[in-house]
């Protein structure tokens, strides 16, 4: 499971660094909730990706105001959300701000909110023009909406403004802290309802499905797995890791893994991995399903280069391979070598033969 660890800073939104396998299913403007979900601790809070850079290091920059029960270094895992539209918000406001009324205050804060994330317990704070002199700020919290939060505010939301003793406003933040730590296991059962709902669209409208195949040579094919699926960490699991070897040193060999790539209702897909190996070769097949074949190509490609890159890690190099002639010294034609191992130099027309684990 791919986790990020938090480290708080003052910004408005989120930015995310880590390996790119980590990144793969992360954009830009995603909205996202940082979960955790652990026997000392559950907690959720949900923000919006600003940024990505790929790095070794998984950190997750986040604004320190929404940070709650998490501290910094506190480790998290990430789950994509599609907030809704607000149709009302309600904000809770100080009994000490004596210029504010309670009512609507759409036609005032719809400007200043527009298009932000709002959450339970969320502060907001904002301007109120005064005939008597300067705009007084004004600071608020998020106490209810319609839906329930996470919303954000689009054109059609109705904003209004309650009045609360501080003794009150201290409540609603209590109640909001403990609805952040509740919803991590609802969050967690609609993940797996939505897997199951997509999983049933896909088999029912026969979505096409396109492969790819790759071969590994003089590797152990245990090793491919297991590197491979590492591009993959993170992803929802629906058919778990398969292993099965036939032999004492693992090279007649089979695995396979399903997994399901959620970036959107229109990008759902399935990726199926197979590992196959023989004595000391390899290969994989890399089948994925979706809606159209454009998006099944666009995630072909995107882990070709993945995959490829692995490839090229966990293969013996070439130089490694150049085995010298017993008789002269000479480099051999490896490219030559017949079916039982053989080659003969072409200086000194010696023979000899060349290791399983080293031949291509």
């Amino acid at each position: 499971m791919k986790s990020f660890k938090i480290v708080p800073q003052l910004r408005e939104n989120c930015a995310i660094q880590g390996p790119e396998e980590f990144l793969s299913d992360i954009r830009e403007s995603d909205i996202i909730f940082l979960l955790k979900n652990t026997p000392t601790k559950k907690y959720s809070i949900i923000t919006k990706v600003d940024a990505l850079k790929i790095d070794e290091d998984p950190i997750i920059f986040i604004d320190k105001r929404i940070l709650g029960n998490f501290g910094e270094n506190e480790e998290v895992r990430i789950l994509k959300y599609y907030p809704a539209e607000a149709k009302e918000l309600i904000l809770s406001v100080s009994t000490q701000y004596g210029i504010i009324t309670k009512g609507e205050w759409t036609k005032v804060l719809k400007s200043p909110l527009r298009d932000k994330l709002l959450d339970y317990g969320k502060e907001i704070t904002f301007m109120v023009p005064w005939e008597g002199g300067a705009p007084i700020v004004v600071s608020g919290i998020v106490n209810t909406t319609m839906p329930n939060p996470p919303v954000y505010v689009g054109d059609n939301t109705r904003i209004f403004v309650e009045k609360f003793s501080e003794e009150n406003l201290s409540e609603i933040k209590k109640e909001a802290v403990a609805i952040q730590e509740n919803r991590v296991e609802i969050l967690e059962k609609e993940q797996e309802e939505n897997i199951l709902s997509d999983l049933r669209v896909m088999k029912h409208k026969n979505y096409p499905n396109i492969g790819q195949k790759y071969k590994f040579k003089a590797t152990n094919p245990k090793k491919i797995f297991k590197t491979v699926m590492n591009i993959f960490k993170g992803l929802n699991t629906i058919e778990k890791p398969l292993e099965q070897a036939f032999d004492e040193e693992g090279q007649d060999y089979f695995a396979s893994v399903v997994f399901l790539l959620n970036e959107g209702p229109e990008k759902t897909q399935l990726i199926d991995i197979q590992v196959l190996g023989y004595e000391k070769t390899g290969s994989l097949m890399l089948y994925v399903t979706g809606k159209t074949e454009e998006i099944i190509e666009q995630t072909l490609e995107k882990y070709d280069k993945l995959i490829k890159d692995i490839k090229e890690d966990i293969e013996p190099k070439i130089e490694l391979l150049q085995t010298k002639c017993a008789g002269c010294g000479a480099d051999l034609p490896l490219k030559e070598i017949d079916i039982e191992g053989y080659v003969k130099c072409k200086f000194c027309r010696n023979v000899s033969k060349i290791p399983k684990v080293l031949r291509y």
